[in-house]
């Protein structure tokens, strides 16, 4: 698990996270994916066809161009009430430094 020291607000550690688990899934020789996110501006920038040139722009890019590398990528939305474990992650590893994982509340 990669830690993102500059990831300081939700959209910005979103868009990193849709960009690594991307590239997991390439690595890991994935071909059908499909991405869920409860924060709708990067799901709606992963499905926009415009230019972006928000400060998460650049990641947006890299993610939207290795999408294209599946033989099926999906976006999806999902509520932020049902991603209630993943926020629970997310807020540990804000202050989990030492990378020690899972965290005791998983």
């Amino acid at each position: 698990m990669r830690h993102f020291p500059l990831a300081v607000n939700p959209a910005l550690a979103e868009a990193c996270t849709a960009l690594e688990a991307l590239h997991l899934a390439v690595t890991r020789g994935w071909r059908n994916i499909v991405i869920e996110g409860d924060c709708q501006v990067v799901i709606s920038r992963l499905l926009s066809h415009a230019e972006d040139f928000s400060t998460i722009g650049p990641i947006l890019c890299d993610a939207k161009r290795l999408m294209e590398s599946f033989d099926s990528c999906s976006v999806l939305s999902i509520p932020r009430i049902t991603n209630g474990d993943a926020h629970s992650l997310a807020r540990n590893a804000l202050s989990n430094l030492d990378g020690t994982l899972p965290p005791a509340f998983m």
